[in-house]
């Protein structure tokens, strides 16, 4: 059941759902961040959705891919804007699912390095990323940037994360404004609670406190998100439903992907804060 009000969507539950594959009918779409499960899936739905898909994975992978990429890497980034140009590849989508988290601690045992590569990653190389890919970004093109859980709010022991995936829908949503200019479009995708790696490593710490406040955060009160729906968001994003929508931040789990229209129009409702804040999510 959902409320309505100015614009905003409040619903006691996920929606159910029921959303199918669409054509993407020969588009390109470079995939960065495919070394995660959850990023391959991405580049199955993707392929199955008739796009031409290409790949990056980070430096120190040993798999198959189009790009070695390091995030940590400002020069890196800048090469693969390069690789790009010099391959004369136009692009019609970007999907970027590249994240991390540091490992929760409590503030006075936590590593600075940790923390400043945590926001590198997750945050100032998205920067970077859509300096470097822009140009080479086709008129009604489309970029979408994973976001995550810790974009809704306070994640105690992981305050990078937190930080930059809060930091990141910001930036999105600034980027948009200069990039309309230019006929791009560039978005944000929370995927949900996804089983991964990384949320593995997050409840196992050996610290009981901390385990113990993990596991209040991950998976979240409704389980983890089927991998398959979010990657068909992610498809969907880069179909021509979403033309000329810009800026927005959208859920995985929270908002009804079966109903495009209504979709789009909740997303651009005013806000004067993260457009995030569309969707509450209210206690039973």
């Amino acid at each position: 059941m959902s409320i309505h009000n100015l614009g905003i969507a409040k619903y006691r539950f996920p929606p159910e759902q029921i959303i199918t594959s669409t054509d993407l009918n020969d588009k390109t779409i470079l995939v960065v961040g495919a070394n995660s499960g959850f990023g391959l899936r991405i580049i199955e739905e993707l392929r199955n959705s008739n796009a031409k898909v290409l790949t990056t994975v980070n430096s120190e992978i040993k798999m198959s891919s189009d790009y070695r990429l390091n995030l940590m890497s400002k020069e890196s980034i800048t090469k693969l804007g390069h690789s790009i140009l010099e391959a004369g590849i136009k692009l019609d989508g970007v999907v970027n699912c590249a994240g991390v988290a540091e490992n929760p601690v409590k503030l006075m045992t936590a590593t600075d390095i940790d923390f400043e590569q945590v926001i590198a990653i997750n945050l100032t190389s998205v920067y970077y990323l859509v300096k470097a890919l822009q140009p080479h970004l086709k008129i009604n093109s489309m970029f979408v940037q994973l976001a995550g859980g810790g974009a809704s709010g306070p994640m105690k022991y992981l305050p990078a994360y937190s930080a930059s995936k809060a930091g990141v829908v910001r930036l999105i949503e600034t980027l948009a404004e200069e990039l309309k200019d230019l006929y791009i479009n560039i978005n944000c995708l929370g995927p949900g609670p996804l089983k991964s790696s990384m949320t593995t490593n997050l409840l196992s710490s050996p610290d009981a406190e901390v385990r113990t406040a993990m596991a209040g955060l991950i998976p979240g009160k409704f389980g983890y998100i089927n991998p398959e729906h979010t990657a068909k968001c992610v498809s969907l994003m880069f179909s021509g439903l979403f033309a000329n929508t810009t800026g927005k931040f959208f859920s995985s789990q929270w908002d009804d992907w079966s109903n495009i229209e209504q979709l789009i129009n909740a997303a651009n409702c005013s806000s004067s804060s993260y457009t995030l804040r569309r969707v509450f999510c209210l206690d039973e």
